[in-house]
């Protein structure tokens, strides 16, 4: 991971999440495509329309930003509609896609992939229940393999047990709120009511 770039300003593709055009709301990211050699992301795959859907792809030059929460693309909705239906031949991703530790036999799912904001390249990504009812962060130098459906890992029960948690930005948001709540002591003025009463 490029230690010049911090955690909160990678691009983060959380499968579900809405996407944005210029000129509006238009569907939600199903897919990310990576280019298996590099591990940078080349495509990603929005579905749009509710009862007719379609997954069209877009190259990775289309997003403004990605967070958590959603995706910024720099085209119209009609642009996006009329984007290619073909499905990249490399390294195809989505929320079924398996994490599969070869040392220990435990699978989960993909839930999240962060990339380096210019380069498109895999930082990190997240695995949903490779450890039981947890989310964990997985840096991109543990993994061994990236294929369509399928990214393994070769590690240690201990190595995967110290790895951390991942908690999504608007958690941290939410904790860090918290303490400031609880730090400042409230202050309630009651002059004004009881003027008013008197």
């Amino acid at each position: 991971m490029d230690k010049m770039t911090s955690i909160s300003e990678m691009q983060k593709f959380r499968f579900g999440c809405k996407v944005y055009c210029s000129d509006g709301e238009e569907g939600v990211l199903s897919h990310v495509c990576f280019a298996a050699s590099t591990r940078c992301l080349s495509h990603v795959g929005v579905r749009v329309g509710l009862f007719f859907s379609k997954t069209v792809y877009l190259p990775f030059a289309a997003v403004v930003s990605a967070s958590g929460e959603g995706i910024t693309l720099k085209i119209s909705r009609a642009e996006l509609s009329s984007a290619s239906q073909q499905a990249p031949s490399e390294a195809l991703l989505n929320s079924k896609s398996v994490i599969r530790n070869t040392i220990t036999g435990a699978k989960g799912l993909l839930e999240l992939v962060a990339v380096q904001p210019e380069s498109g390249e895999l930082a990190y990504l997240v695995a949903h229940n490779l450890r039981s009812g947890q989310d964990t962060l997985l840096r991109q130098e543990v993994l061994a393999k990236l294929e369509t459906g399928l990214i393994t890992i070769a590690i240690s029960e201990a190595q995967l047990q110290a790895f951390p948690p991942y908690r999504s930005d608007q958690e941290l948001l939410h904790d860090v709120e918290k303490i400031l709540f609880d730090l400042a002591p409230l202050h309630v003025r009651f002059s004004w009511y009881e003027c008013t009463r008197g």
